[in-house]
């Protein structure tokens, strides 16, 4: 079964779902208009024109906050209520860049891969889209000697990019331009609950459980929050209340343990896969799982290719993990995997000597060669080197 990985722009992505919203004769879609506070007692809640500055009160037998990690509807539910709320906030931020696609839409890099060049407290990661361009996310500290902050400048921004992203600017000209005009984001991990209130509201999505990115998982987990909840509102169509309660109970659990993915994955994505040893024991386990899938199916195709729940998919790595340590098995695949390596250890030894930088990892999904990570390098035209 092939493994693939799909993008598609945020702009689209609301396009075909308004699209569908608005097929619905019993929708109505208002835009630029703002929840306020209410609802949470008597239904009626007041809303507020982003073009008028005029406000009216709007009554609904219930609220459904899909208002993202800041939610307002979140606050106005919890007030004066017992609720537990934390927000973890990376030192990093991020910055979307764009690398356009050659003549004619065709891809500048391999379209079947996720890039990414980590380079120690930087990073920039690139996903394909469909015509032909690479969404970019670059991310660095918002402070410091090396930062969002001391980047600032022009003259310094291109200083640093031609050092270290030399290969980027070749494809990507007006990369830089992009940089220094956006204005760098935060990362941030959200954790709440209650998700409901009674009957009358109940939280979805980034609402009650923003995640960092680096999994991928934060729409699919949102889109998995609208179909658990159909299920558990059709399992009591007449009791709302119980029904959310329900909702939070099943899924709860599987985006607190998405949350602690996305921050391990971010780990891996900016430091391990530069590490030799990780690049083999990686190809290793890809060819476990290619040969016996049910048994040593890894955590991140568990995660992302199949429709396990995300505690269950982490319970199961979990258990096969000591399974492999009392047998012995994992220290016998981890001595292997530090021979493999070794030639790209001597390889990243005398680069180290010479002052030469490395390239960027790419990570592969194809299914007709294997998932796989391989070094290309940083200068001229892309080489692929198999460690």
């Amino acid at each position: 079964m092939a493994q693939v990985h799909y993008s598609l722009k945020r702009g689209e992505l609301n396009g075909l779902l308004l699209d569908a919203v608005e097929a619905m004769p019993t929708v109505r879609v208002a835009f630029q208009r703002r929840y306020v506070k209410g609802g949470r007692d008597d239904g009626l809640f007041l809303v507020q024109d982003e073009r008028t500055g005029e406000s009216e009160y709007v009554q609904a037998d219930v609220l459904i906050g899909a208002d993202g990690a800041h939610s307002c509807l979140r606050r106005e539910m919890q007030r004066d209520q017992p609720a537990d709320y934390e927000v973890e906030y990376l030192a990093e931020g991020y910055k979307e860049l764009t690398i356009p696609a050659g003549p004619s839409r065709t891809f500048q890099l391999d379209p079947q891969a996720l890039h990414v060049w980590p380079r120690g407290e930087s990073v920039l990661i690139a996903i394909p889209n469909l015509d032909g361009s690479f969404t970019c996310t670059f991310t660095m500290p918002l402070e410091g000697e090396l930062s969002y902050r001391s980047l600032a400048a022009g003259d310094r921004a291109r200083a640093f990019f031609e050092e270290h992203f030399a290969d980027v600017l070749l494809l990507a000209p007006d990369m830089l331009d992009e940089f220094v005009s956006t204005p760098p984001a935060r990362y941030l991990t959200t954790t709440t609950a209650p998700w409901c209130y009674g009957g009358r509201i109940v939280l979805l999505g980034d609402a009650c459980h923003s995640v960092l990115p680096f999994y991928g998982q934060g729409m699919n987990a949102a889109f998995e929050d609208c179909r658990v909840l159909d299920e558990c509102l059709a399992h009591r169509p007449s009791r709302w209340d119980l029904a959310f309660r329900e909702f939070q109970s099943l899924r709860k659990p599987h985006t607190d343990a998405l949350a602690r993915l996305s921050k391990e994955n971010y780990v891996e994505l900016k430091e391990r896969v530069r590490s030799p040893v990780f690049l083999a024991r990686r190809r290793i386990d890809l060819m476990l799982e290619r040969w016996w899938p049910r048994g040593f199916a890894t955590l991140y195709g568990l995660v992302t290719h199949t429709t396990i729940p995300y505690s269950d998919a982490v319970m199961q790595c979990a258990r096969r993990k000591r399974w492999m340590t009392w047998t012995g098995l994992e220290a016998l695949l981890t001595a292997l995997s530090i021979v493999l390596a070794t030639p790209a250890l001597v390889r990243n030894w005398a680069q180290a000597r010479r002052g030469a930088a490395s390239g960027p990892f790419v990570r592969s999904d194809r299914a007709s060669s294997g998932a796989r990570w391989h070094w290309a390098a940083r200068y001229g035209e892309p080489k692929n080197i198999k460690t």
